[in-house]
């Protein structure tokens, strides 16, 4: 009875003792990341979320209607890339490319207290992070729209983009479309349709209405 108890305390240290050692390094911008580079290419939509950083509850949805949107980006790439081959390759493909993690070690890196900015060769936008309880993580409003007075705007667009995004992945890998024009058109005015609704939803709403009418 003892030796049985002792083996389940040694088995459940030994799980505990691997649950630490599996939480990704953030202790520095660029190991920050490099974790969330890790997470997108492992598609895991958890830790992905780890990795972004939000001041409070609002910042909070947005940065997990965020980690929705990477996801559903990637598994869309992922699609493209499994139905198209190499001709899928630009479908998905966004900042945050796996592809990239490479060129980290490379980067460049300005710190401002708890605010840093990673300047990683060959992308267009560098991206900023924020230390929060010594870890550092990704900040949303990089992304823009994390102001008080338009992030609930922002929260639905990409709340919206991030179903978007699956519907397309799920079209995209049931062959709907039979090249990659075909399927890139078919995303890119999906995405517009979204902005519309968020950026005019009357006018959406009336256009919408009146076609149905007709029809």
């Amino acid at each position: 009875m003892r030796l049985a108890a002792l083996s389940l305390t040694l088995l459940m240290t030994s799980l505990a003792s691997l649950a630490i050692a599996a939480e990704p390094d953030r202790s520095s911008p660029k190991a920050a990341a490099k974790a969330l580079f890790n997470a997108v290419s492992a598609n895991d939509r958890d830790a992905i979320r780890a990795c972004l950083f939000a001041a409070d509850a609002r910042q909070s949805e947005l940065a997990t209607a965020m980690a929705d949107l990477i996801v559903n980006g990637r598994r869309l790439g992922d699609a493209a890339r499994e139905r198209f081959g190499k001709a899928g390759d630009p479908i998905g493909r966004g900042m945050l490319d796996p592809s990239d993690l490479a060129k980290i070690d490379a980067a460049a890196v300005t710190e401002n207290g708890d605010a840093a900015t990673l300047f990683i060769p060959g992308q267009q936008r560098p991206m900023t992070f924020r230390k929060q309880d010594g870890q550092w993580r990704l900040s949303i409003s990089d992304f823009g729209g994390a102001a008080p007075e338009t992030i609930d705007k922002q929260i639905k667009l990409v709340r919206l983009m991030a179903d978007a995004m699956d519907t397309s992945a799920r079209e995209v890998a049931a062959g709907q479309y039979k090249t990659v024009d075909e399927a890139v058109l078919a995303i890119q005015q999906r995405l517009h349709a979204v902005m519309l609704t968020v950026s005019h939803p009357a006018t959406t709403r009336a256009a919408t209405t009146t076609s149905s009418t007709r029809s």
